[in-house]
């Protein structure tokens, strides 16, 4: 398809989503968010998160999250979801005091998603923690891993893995596994989780 075709397949639609009752009768909030859907899907709007989108369309933050929940809402189909999810478990969990690990996910969208997964197999997320943080239990986090990320989960022992978070020494609490080794999340990521973990164990045997 060329610009142009694209250019006239986005003016088709923006009037027939105007036109769809009778010509005026959408309100401002609906006609917002189709807008917001079209200019992000043509990179009009170039954020990749509800911060930098915030600061570029000169909004609240919450505004913009709402406009991106709306719109992946509206669009979102369910390999496009799990695409996204492995995406997020690609990302290095931080370990809790307690034991659990949680996931900064800033998709509105996609940690309601995450804690309704959760939430269907009887693990449930604490909504104590900040609005962008979703903390789950150890299985909970291995069910996600399994279910939309397998190849990652393939790469550790689950029993071994289980039994070593729930007996991390007070002085390891509370700290990303990334800020343990002293090495970037970035590099750790490209490793993936199965190194994280299996180094993990490694130093606490030699502790």
């Amino acid at each position: 398809m060329t610009k142009l075709d694209e250019e006239k397949s986005d003016i088709e639609g923006l009037f027939q989503f105007c036109t769809q009752n009778s010509f005026g009768s959408v309100s401002k909030q609906e006609l917002d968010i189709f807008l917001f859907g079209l200019f992000k899907k043509r990179e009009f709007i170039k954020g990749d998160n509800s911060w930098e989108i915030a600061c570029e369309l000169k909004i609240s933050k919450s505004k913009a999250q709402k406009y991106l929940y709306e719109t992946e809402l509206r669009e979102n189909k369910a390999n496009e979801r799990s695409d996204k999810l492995k995406a997020v478990l690609d990302k290095i969990p931080t370990i809790e005091k307690d034991g659990t690990l949680s996931l900064v996910i800033d998709s509105l969208y996609m940690r309601d998603f995450v804690r309704n997964e959760l939430r269907k197999e009887n693990y449930f997320s604490d909504r104590s923690f900040a609005s962008d943080v979703v903390k789950m239990p150890v299985e909970g986090y291995l069910f996600l891993l399994k279910k939309y990320n397998n190849d990652q989960y393939k790469k550790f022992n689950q029993e071994e893995f289980i039994k070593v978070l729930k007996d991390i020494p007070s002085n390891f609490l509370g700290k990303r596994v990334s800020e343990i080794f002293g090495e970037s999340a970035g590099k750790m990521a490209e490793k993936g989780i199965g190194f994280v973990i299996n180094k993990f164990i490694g130093v606490r045997k030699m502790g």
